[in-house]
């Protein structure tokens, strides 16, 4: 009988013994399941922040298509994501918008190639300038004189009110090109060229001051003509639609124009960037700046106008 008690001992002894260290093994697999599972769940949502930022950047420059891509990537990673899949849809809103607009548009001398942007505003040139830095001092602080009588600040603000000349008109033999400033003050000149040649050209200002660059990282100026007025009008409205914030008519150089900055879904984290558009019978001219950092609205309408007034026309 005790033979028998020891001999049941020992098998729950043993029992106990294999039953605990797969208990503990099975504890530890537990644990490090959890622990890579956070891991990779922050490796996704990294990709897919990262993959935001970036289609948020080409929005900005109108590259619709490569914006498309980046979203449906982050999609791809994941499906359900809410903020992605509403970007991406306002995206298809935008490049339907620019298509029909170039659809309408009839060009001399040539006509716009599938995938170009018709709008007055960012995109690549055919031709560039070599890059050059406009005479004068660039230290902070220090301004200049435009043909109008009015004295702008380092980054291109208005700092007086004086009297502005009358509109000044635009010659019958210029093209979009001939009319876009050769160099801005405090500014060295990155590229100046045609975007859709004959009707849409563009000039790249970027800023020769690091005190400057702290509020301004790039200067877009584009020119164009069109063969009928009411296509100049159709880009103007589509410029008022892309930048409807902080909406403002400003006058300059003679005439109306159209002030706001873009709707930023997170302004704390990509500083919205703004427009300056007027047009001027078949003529859109836009000046838009792209911000080196927060910056308040009034500030960069500010900039934006001593800007448009080195355009003069």
């Amino acid at each position: 009988m005790l033979s028998k008690i020891k001999k049941t001992c020992i098998v729950i002894l043993a029992s106990i013994l294999v039953i605990i260290p797969l208990s503990f093994n099975n504890g530890c697999r537990k644990k490090t399941t959890k622990k890579s599972t956070k891991v990779s769940q922050k490796k996704r949502q990294k990709k897919i922040e990262d993959l935001y930022k970036e289609a948020l950047a080409d929005i900005k420059e109108e590259k619709y298509a490569s914006a498309t891509t980046k979203l449906n990537e982050a999609l791809k990673v994941d499906p359900n994501n809410k903020k992605v899949q509403a970007k991406l849809k306002e995206v298809k809103t935008l490049a339907k918008k620019k298509d029909d607009t170039a659809a309408g548009t009839t060009q001399t001398g040539g006509s716009t190639s599938e995938g170009q942007s018709a709008s007055p505003t960012t995109g690549s040139t055919t031709t560039t300038d070599t890059p050059s830095t406009q005479t004068g001092s660039t230290s902070s602080g220090s301004s200049s004189t435009t043909s109008s009588g009015t004295t702008t600040d380092s980054s291109g603000s208005t700092q007086t009110g004086e009297t502005e000349e009358s509109t000044k008109d635009i010659p019958s033999d210029a093209t979009p090109l001939s009319v876009l400033p050769e160099g801005l003050p405090n500014y060295s000149t990155a590229s100046r060229g045609w975007i859709t040649e004959p009707s849409q050209a563009q000039g790249r200002y970027s800023p020769a001051d690091a005190n400057i660059r702290k509020e301004v990282e790039m200067v877009l100026i584009t020119a164009a003509k069109f063969e009928r007025e009411s296509v100049a009008n159709a880009h103007y409205d589509g410029e008022k639609e892309l930048f409807p914030r902080d909406s403002k008519i400003v006058k300059v150089n003679g005439h109306d124009s159209y002030f706001g900055t873009y709707a930023e879904s997170k302004p704390e984290l990509f500083p919205p960037s703004s427009t300056f558009v007027w047009t001027r019978g078949e003529w859109v001219f836009a000046v838009r700046i792209i911000p080196g950092g927060m910056i308040a609205a009034d500030r960069l309408r500010d900039i934006s106008k001593g800007l448009a007034e080195q355009v003069k026309y």
